[in-house]
């Protein structure tokens, strides 16, 4: 399998949502309830990516995606989307806001490649410390314990009117932490 990975334009919009839709879908199935999961649509999420891919610079962020190449082909598997941080309660320089990877792809390697292309991008910014908000029962949990991420900040999240535990993962010096 050949993965490589670059940065999202404004023409990948439709794979993102597609991407962010259906990976709802299945991460969340049984923690979020499932009429709100069913009423998330890719038609309905094409122009807000859109719109976030167009304003990432101004917003100061960076988004990349993963492509698999084949003889024939070039799809986009997963994306990774961060920042400065927007959390003024905390001393936080980034902020990890989204690595969705289509759960056909996961455990293969894809979720650490678009893991290291933002770290790396908030190390170009000078950034130090960086966070990434996931629900408690999320199975990604154990992926941002691996990459040296620690449970430290705890908040409450609702989705389909139902309150969730969500877990703040901390990185405090992502340079020395992160292993390229």
């Amino acid at each position: 399998m050949n993965v490589s990975i670059r940065k999202a334009v404004v023409s990948d919009a439709s794979a993102i949502a597609s991407i962010n839709i259906n990976t709802w879908k299945v991460a969340y199935k049984g923690i979020i309830p499932q009429d709100y999961l069913d009423s998330r649509s890719i038609v309905d999420k094409i122009p807000a990516w859109s719109q976030r891919i167009r304003n990432l610079g101004k917003n100061k962020k960076e988004m990349f995606v993963a492509e698999i190449s084949s003889q024939y082909r070039t799809d986009i598997v997963g994306f990774s989307m961060g920042g400065r941080s927007s959390y003024d309660d905390y001393d936080i320089d980034g902020d990890l806001n989204a690595i969705y990877i289509l759960p056909k792809y996961w455990k293969q390697g894809i979720g650490t490649l678009l893991f290291n292309a933002i770290v790396k991008s908030f190390l170009d910014m000078n950034y130090k410390t960086m966070v990434i908000w996931a629900l408690k029962d999320n199975s990604a949990c154990n992926f941002y314990l691996k990459m040296g991420g620690i449970p430290k900040f705890h908040k409450t999240l609702t989705y389909g009117g139902k309150k969730l535990d969500a877990l703040g993962f901390f990185w405090e010096n992502i340079h020395s932490q992160i292993k390229f």
